[in-house]
Parts: C-alpha cells; structure tokens; sequence
C-alpha cells in the first residue's frame, strides 16, 4: 500500500513540475526579493535566471512538502530542497493566478531551509 501511494504521490508532484516548468518558458519566473532570498543569491552569486535553471533541475526525489493552500492568496504552494554548490537550498514554488487569472510561476524561497527537510520521494 506504501508503494501504491508513493507512486501516486510521484506522478503528483512530477506533473506539477512539469506544469511549473513549462510556464517559466511562457512567462518569466521571478524570485521574490525577500532578504533571506537575496542573501542566498548574493552569496552563490546567483542572478534570478540561474535559480529558474536550479528549479528546471528539480525532480519528485527533491519533493519535500505539498501542496499547501496558501493562506495569503489563492492556490497551492510546494516545497523541494536541491543540494546547490554543496549546500542544501529550501524552494518554495508556486502556480499563482494574476488579476485576469491568468497563470504564472513564482518562486518565494530560494534560501537555507530553517527546518529539518524530509523527502518522502527520495
């Protein structure tokens, strides 16, 4: 029965990256600008496109949590963590709707994860 739900929750999580993925070719990905983000950044010498090619590198093994209704805005929130220049990076991604309800994919954490991480998938 274990294998049966890990194997739903597998394809789960990989349509939805695939869904992620596939908006940030049609629309720009943005990391929000939050201190602990843009402290990551500076530190790796990251610019926003190279955090949007981590994320195209994610897979199910790197699933940690989700989804998770966001309580600010409408919709679901997911959380991986990828090893990133030998560190562990928490990433926090989203599928939001703008005004029109049109799609479109916004990544709000890109930092050290501030709690233990579990990977169900890995």
């Amino acid at each position: 029965m274990l294998n049966k739900n890990n194997d739903k929750l597998r394809r789960k999580v990989d349509r939805f990256l695939n869904d992620f993925k596939k908006l940030t070719y049609q629309k720009p990905c943005y990391v929000k600008k939050h201190f602990k983000n843009t402290r990551t950044m500076t530190r790796l010498g990251y610019t926003n496109q190279d955090c949007v090619e981590v994320i195209h590198a994610l897979t199910p093994k790197h699933y940690s949590k989700g989804p998770i209704k966001d309580k600010q805005h409408p919709g679901n929130y997911w959380e991986f963590g990828i090893k990133v220049e030998g560190e562990l990076i928490y990433i926090k991604i989203k599928i939001a709707f703008d005004k029109y309800g049109d799609e479109y994919p916004v990544c709000y954490s890109f930092h050290t994860p501030e709690f233990p991480m579990n990977f169900p998938l890995s």
